[in-house]
């Protein structure tokens, strides 16, 4: 019957419905043909348009996700949140005794001089670097208890300071030696006899919670109260974050229904200009019909 409409030339809008069909002539008029010249138009760069929205509102959506997820809470967090909620224990950990400071600005120092040491992990075949919280901060050296583990080191035994002009430290092997000998860096900072005890309590959260002076916290004590400011701030970003990732879902959605209904425009525009035909007609089934 197609072939017959187009050798009649009544009209060459039409489409062919079937998939079985020995005429080549008719292959143009293929639904899947009619599709592909209609989506190369203005249409086509709507819904490349679209397309881009629509993706974009995808990686909107993700990177909230991401942000919930998100297993380490940044110092810019941590600080916003002592600074509003624990004011005291915040200047606290800003304010270290003097030779908290001391061995903190020696410790950086190295660390410019000679390199920062690094951790990493191993997740299959990728290493990856770890970035704990408050990097390089006060905050980081109370969290990981460099004081502490600075008082904990057995003092060598004593050895002459290297002669000439070392700077304001004596250059990377003196930092080097009073970083590894508690009683001289004490000494050298006018505390001959006087070296802080290591702390050793471990006293439960409600009691670290009201208590000010963090320098004199455990590894243990400051481990926890670390851990339970932390998991507050991770709660709080995550009630803050939930609401807009709904917005963001319900807005994804949507632009996935705009998309799919553009492309269902493209699909039905060569049906709505067009004859549907069948290369596949059944036969009568009764002479009335015949008739």
């Amino acid at each position: 019957m197609l072939t017959s409409v187009l050798d009649a030339g009544i009209t060459e809008k039409v489409v062919r419905l079937g998939t079985r069909s020995s005429d080549e002539r008719i292959a143009q008029y293929t639904l899947g043909e009619l599709e592909r010249r209609a989506g190369v138009s203005a249409f086509d760069r709507t819904m490349k348009q679209q397309y881009a929205i629509m993706k974009q509102s995808e990686e909107h959506l993700s990177n909230t996700i991401a942000s919930i997820r998100l297993p380490l809470a940044s110092w810019e967090e941590i600080e916003e949140f002592l600074c509003v909620h624990y004011g005291d224990h915040y200047e606290s950990i800003q304010f270290p005794p003097p030779w908290i400071s001391k061995v903190t600005q020696m410790k950086w120092t190295e660390e410019d001089l000679e390199g920062e040491f690094e951790e990493v992990r191993r997740k299959g075949k990728k290493r990856q670097t770890i970035k704990k919280p408050g990097h390089r901060t006060m905050y980081s050296i109370w969290r990981e208890g460099v004081d502490i583990h600075f008082l904990q080191q057995t003092s060598p035994a004593r050895s002459k300071p290297p002669k000439g002009n070392q700077g304001e430290y004596g250059g990377s092997s003196r930092i080097r030696s009073l970083l590894s000998n508690p009683r001289q860096l004490f000494a050298s900072i006018g505390f001959h006899d006087t070296i802080p005890l290591v702390p050793r309590t471990n006293r439960p959260i409600y009691q670290l919670l009201r208590s000010f002076d963090v320098w004199d916290m455990s590894l243990a004590e400051r481990a926890r109260l670390a851990d339970e400011w932390e998991a507050d701030i991770r709660a709080k970003a995550y009630e803050s974050q939930l609401g807009y990732y709904r917005a963001m879902k319900v807005e994804f959605e949507e632009e996935c229904r705009l998309n799919d209904e553009m492309r269902d425009d493209v699909c039905s525009l060569p049906l709505r200009c067009s004859y549907a035909c069948s290369t596949q007609f059944p036969g009568p089934s009764s002479p009335a019909e015949a008739d």
